[in-house]
């Protein structure tokens, strides 16, 4: 059984070396992000099965939006829906934890269409691409709004 919750401490190690092989980041950097809650305004979530790292989802408040800036799931893990169940509690989360009782949207840069631009990933949960819009990495932006 897949279990999600915040990441611990004890997971750094194994978050880390996810994110480099997702990503080709130095360990030692997506530790330091890892570490940095930015005053409880980031939460970042793990998926695990009998104790092995799975996967792992960081969301954002801001003042007049929330975001999802990082996903990733293990290599060997992948096709089993644990992406999708990530989404699916970071934003069970943010609605429940920040929003505060009013409506506001979700945006996140499609990092799945690096490697796949067909990808429909996040089509495939109710995001929306953002015309003409673009993240840092010149990958797709998308949205979805939230009601309380």
């Amino acid at each position: 059984m897949i279990r999600i919750a915040p990441l611990e401490e004890s997971q750094f190690p194994a978050t880390a070396k996810l994110l480099s092989s997702a990503f080709n980041i130095p360990a030692a950097r997506n530790r330091q992000e890892l570490e940095n809650t930015y005053g409880g305004l980031t939460k970042i979530f793990a998926a695990a099965r009998d104790g092995a790292l799975l996967g792992v989802i960081r969301c954002h408040k801001f003042d007049n939006h929330l975001s999802i800036s990082l996903l990733a799931v293990d290599d060997g893990a992948r096709k089993q829906g644990i992406g999708s169940h990530l989404v699916r509690h970071a934003e069970d989360f943010m609605q429940r934890e920040w929003m505060e009782n009013k409506e506001t949207y979700i945006s996140l840069e499609d990092a799945t269409q690096r490697d796949n631009p067909a990808s429909q990933f996040y089509e495939r949960l109710g995001y929306t691409p953002w015309a003409g819009m673009t993240g840092n990495d010149g990958l797709p932006m998308m949205y979805k709004w939230l009601k309380p």
